[in-house]
């Protein structure tokens, strides 16, 4: 997965479930942090890694402080490294 376009990958995410959701999550977070990227695509691949966080959220089992905390630490990290955006509501 780390090699699939952001599409290809926001597909997947779409239809995942457990695990899956949590390796798409992942990866997506992975091509965020990837400073060879430019800023708004970084931008993008934190959007899907929120995506399947939200989407572990609905399907979580006792795990949501878990995904909770994902969310958290990735937002934080946006804003910090990326910069705020206020008119985004991811």
């Amino acid at each position: 997965m780390s090699t699939w376009t952001l599409d290809q990958l926001q597909m997947f995410i779409r239809d995942a479930r457990g695990q899956q959701l949590e390796t798409a999550r992942v990866a997506a977070q992975g091509q965020a942090y990837n400073p060879s990227h430019p800023q708004e695509a970084r931008r993008q691949w934190a959007k899907l890694s929120l995506l399947a966080n939200r989407r572990m959220l609905e399907h979580a089992d006792g795990a949501s402080a878990g995904v909770a905390q994902q969310d958290f630490m990735l937002r934080m990290w946006v804003i910090d490294q990326l910069g705020p955006d206020d008119t985004d509501s991811d």
